[in-house]
């Protein structure tokens, strides 16, 4: 079992920007990390975990990132979050099955959310729709 450890990941920005996950709590195989922001509600959060139900093993991945606007009320700026997007990734593998076979489901994910994947890029992050 690795020890919780801050976890760095480039967007897709033009220029890329290095967001980097600080380990925040872990509760019951469920690891916590926070992205270090001005104030508390406009942190990323990063949620990974691993539980095995009867023959198989969920892996799960989720990432939350609040979209917030800054306001002025009375001289006094105020940060509030006015949407979030989400990414929920559920990954359920035998139990019985080696390590290599859940390796290649997580490489062939992984490849398939590259940006040379165009196809799939329109989709998933324009507002294509396969047909």
């Amino acid at each position: 079992m690795p020890l919780m450890s801050n976890i760095t990941v480039n967007d897709r920005e033009d220029t890329p920007v290095a967001h980097i996950f600080k380990p925040h709590y872990e509760d019951d195989g469920v690891a916590f990390f926070r992205e270090d922001a001005a104030n508390l509600v406009s942190q990323n959060k990063l949620t990974i975990s691993s539980r095995e139900t009867g023959s198989k093993v969920k892996k799960r991945l989720k990432l939350e990132m609040p979209i917030t606007v800054t306001e002025t009320v009375n001289g006094v700026n105020y940060t509030r979050v006015v949407d979030r997007e989400f990414a929920d990734l559920t990954l359920t593998l035998s139990g019985n099955s080696e390590m290599s076979s859940g390796k290649n489901v997580v490489g062939i994910l992984a490849n398939l959310l590259l940006a040379a994947q165009t196809d799939v890029d329109s989709v998933l992050v324009g507002t294509e729709k396969f047909r």
